[in-house]
C-alpha cells in the first residue's frame, strides 16, 4: 500500500510551495524537486528580504509622484 494518493489538482505557486510532497506523472516527489528550480532560487531571495516591487514614477513638474499597481 502507497503512502500517498493523488489529491487535488494545484492552481497556484503559493500553494505548491506550502506543500511538503507532490504528485506529478505518477509520482510522489519532495518539495526539494521544484524548490529546487528557479522557483526555490526566488523563495530564498524573498526570505532573505531583496526583492522589491518595482514601482512606476510619474514627472510632474519638478514633483516625482510614485504609483503603487498593489497597495
Amino acid at each position: 500500500m502507497r503512502k500517498y494518493e493523488k489529491g487535488e489538482r494545484i492552481t497556484s505557486l503559493d500553494v505548491m510551495m506550502e506543500q511538503e510532497f507532490v504528485y506529478w506523472c505518477g509520482k510522489v516527489y519532495h518539495q526539494g524537486w521544484f524548490h529546487g528550480w528557479q522557483i526555490g532560487w526566488v523563495k530564498a531571495r524573498m526570505q532573505y528580504g531583496g526583492i522589491y516591487k518595482a514601482v512606476k514614477k510619474e514627472d510632474k513638474g519638478k514633483w516625482i509622484i510614485k504609483e503603487s499597481r498593489n497597495g
